[in-house]
């Protein structure tokens, strides 16, 4: 096999690894070594495959320490994005309604097209939720459920686009105020209604009810933007991010 060609095959293992085991901004890979027994190839051709994937973007390697996820696919959306967001930390208004309308719109053709195991895989984040609700938990394992369902609930559309879309805007809403999730956890009774609202969109969905899965959708996207507005006090965003850091 040409190397090109070797190193083609590696990367899109390399993607569907990151994929299946659910690995997020700042998830650690496997050593090259474990890749390599993994894929049945030389480290080094595992090393190489690892330098496109830190070129294009894809992932950080940190010396002695190994290599991290940086974006999930590469981003030429984000990117600017994420520039203008750094600018003006006010914008994240305008990317939760991009957020309202793309996942409403996930959310309906995962209703039409999920599967059992669609279903399956959004019951047991829904149960690791439910019991970190119940010990009153909110950490970054939490954090890192709440959007593992929407991308389960991305990919039961059947269509890698809107994953990919979802990915980047939940990077660039992870970005824009990382101080703002901590806020809305101090809003009273946040936890329950989201944890409620999850639980709905998770029920139309896996009733085939397509039009309900929008609908549920957007009222959690609604009721987030409405919380972040109340516990941040309708402030200006830019001057609240000066403050804080």
């Amino acid at each position: 096999m040409e190397s090109s060609n070797l190193q083609n095959r590696i990367t899109e293992q390399l993607l569907e690894l990151i994929k299946e085991e659910s690995l997020e901004p700042g998830d650690k890979l496997p050593s090259e070594m474990t890749l390599a027994r993994r894929f049945g190839v030389s480290r080094s051709s595992v090393r190489e495959a690892i330098s496109q994937m830190q070129s294009r973007g894809i992932l950080e390697v940190r010396p002695r320490s190994g290599s991290y996820i940086r974006a999930v696919t590469d981003d030429p959306v984000g990117a600017p994005l994420q520039q203008l967001l750094s600018f003006d930390h006010n914008k994240m208004w305008e990317l939760l309604e991009v957020r309202k309308h793309v996942e409403a719109a996930a959310a309906e053709l995962s209703a039409i097209r999920r599967t059992e195991t669609d279903v399956r895989s959004l019951r047991e984040i829904l149960d690791f939720l439910d019991q970190a609700h119940r010990e009153n938990r909110f950490d970054e394992e939490v954090e890192k459920a709440y959007g593992r369902f929407f991308k389960n609930l991305s990919g039961a559309s059947g269509n890698t686009l809107f994953t990919h879309l979802m990915d980047s805007i939940g990077d660039l809403s992870r970005s824009a105020l990382p101080f703002s999730r901590v806020k809305l956890q101090q809003f009273p009774h946040t936890k329950d209604v989201i944890l409620e609202q999850l639980h709905r969109i998770a029920g139309a969905i896996e009733s085939r009810d397509a039009e309900a899965a929008r609908t549920a959708v957007n009222e959690h996207i609604e009721f987030v933007e409405k919380s972040l507005r109340d516990v941040l006090g309708y402030k200006d965003l830019n001057k609240l991010a000066r403050q804080e850091f």
